[in-house]
């Protein structure tokens, strides 16, 4: 469980998950009551279910094997969304 990633990308919510899986997500959070966070989602490859294995309250985007460039322009990216949503 530590983070020893090889590589990382950075990818959108629509890349990765389907229109619905996305509403799923968005209904948890709400559920929990997590208004901005971030959530750590595992993928089972043999039925393509999804799982919210942890949620954090503070996201950070720093993963080993991201490069410099795509970290800064991840946290461009959460900056901008934050405050488009809580701010504006």
């Amino acid at each position: 469980f530590a983070s020893q990633s090889e590589w990382a990308r950075l990818a959108t919510p629509s890349e990765l998950f389907s229109s619905d899986e996305r509403r799923l997500l968005t209904e948890f959070c709400k559920a929990i009551r997590l208004e901005y966070g971030e959530l750590d989602v595992l993928r089972d490859v043999r039925n393509d279910s999804i799982y919210v294995v942890d949620v954090n309250p503070t996201p950070y985007p720093l993963t080993k094997g991201i490069n410099p460039n795509e970290w800064a322009r991840a946290i461009r990216q959460m900056a901008t969304k934050f405050q488009e949503v809580f701010l504006s």
